[in-house]
């Protein structure tokens, strides 16, 4: 455009509605009736792209559809409904509790996705400005479940994870991740203050039988027989193994499909709640908008690798660990 045509242009000022960041859009309209956008944190809906991008493959669009798949229906013949955060580790075990309890004959309820508002109807509670943000998250997941009126609430002591290596040193979760239901207990007191039980009972996933005794104690209390409960153990640890095969084939097909057309991958590493849209700021949408594909540290669950030998760190925190053996994978590609 020549130097008039970029001086005379009108200026438009509006809200996008597209999600709940409701970005202050400026629409500038050139002599030439070219329009640029600015102020919007996405090309979602206001884009300034000269042609038409194809969108690249997000694994973390897949992972979010995986993990919905397991929400069930309410029973109005389950006289019990469980209500589930949507946070931390149940972006990883969700999927386990959801089959387990539901198999049980409970109703089993999750809250509804992060957004800032309903992070702000937490925030009074939080009982320490430097956690992080998503354990502050957790505060606004327990007000939405009890807006939702579930009989109970279900957050558990989970102290270890499954090891993904059998070289690392431990499968510890974050010492917040583990113990944040006890925060909870103490911040809120859902049982005190609102008439609903938050239940934590200690979780070894890292040992079936210590799993499963610790379900069986858990559930007993609500009279569940104990060969329904073996059949929901046993249908819970299938349903987990292939939700989290499911998500390491998902990456591979998308980096094989990568590498055989020469396209960019991007591997996105980061806690399983970084799977929430909100704690990862959107940041894989807005990389597939570029057409780039995107994985995750899915990618090397079950995979063998000697990095743990040649590092001088104890491997101990079961996240951090994927995250290193996902950017030895990347380091030798």
């Amino acid at each position: 455009m020549s130097l008039p045509q970029l001086i005379n242009y009108t200026t438009e000022q509006f809200y996008c509605k597209g999600c709940e960041n409701v970005c202050l859009i400026s629409q500038m309209k050139f002599a030439t009736n070219k329009i640029f956008y600015t102020g919007n944190k996405c090309e979602k809906i206001y884009t300034n792209q000269g042609e038409e991008i194809a969108k690249g493959n997000n694994h973390y669009d897949y992972k979010l559809s995986l993990l919905a798949s397991f929400i069930k229906p309410k029973l109005d013949a389950n006289k019990l409904t469980i209500g589930i955060p949507r946070g931390l580790n149940m972006y990883e075990n969700f999927p386990f509790w959801a089959e387990l309890l539901y198999s049980c004959g409970l109703n089993v309820v999750l809250s509804r996705p992060s957004t800032f508002k309903q992070y702000e109807q937490g925030i009074g509670t939080v009982m320490a400005d430097n956690i992080c943000f998503p354990a502050k998250l957790m505060h606004g997941h327990i007000f939405d479940l009890l807006q939702m009126k579930v009989d109970r609430i279900f957050f558990p002591f989970v102290v270890y994870e499954i090891k993904d290596d059998k070289k690392v040193a431990n499968s510890f979760n974050c010492p917040i991740v583990s113990g944040y239901s006890e925060v909870i207990k103490s911040s809120i007191d859902t049982a005190k203050k609102y008439g609903v039980e938050l239940d934590a009972p200690v979780i070894n996933f890292n040992n079936e039988k210590l799993l499963k005794r610790a379900c069986w104690l858990y559930l007993q209390q609500f009279d569940i027989n104990k060969n329904v409960f073996d059949n929901a153990f046993n249908n819970a640890l299938k349903k987990f193994n292939k939700f989290k095969n499911d998500l390491k084939e998902n990456c591979v097909k998308i980096y094989e499909n990568a590498i055989a057309e020469n396209r960019t991958v991007i591997l996105v590493a980061g806690r399983p709640y970084h799977t929430d849209p909100l704690i990862q700021h959107k940041l894989t949408d807005m990389i597939a908008d570029f057409g780039v594909d995107v994985i995750s540290e899915d990618i090397i669950r079950d995979e063998n690798y000697q990095l743990f030998e040649e590092l001088n760190t104890v491997s101990q925190w079961t996240y951090t660990n994927r995250i290193i053996r996902a950017a030895q994978f990347v380091a030798n590609g």
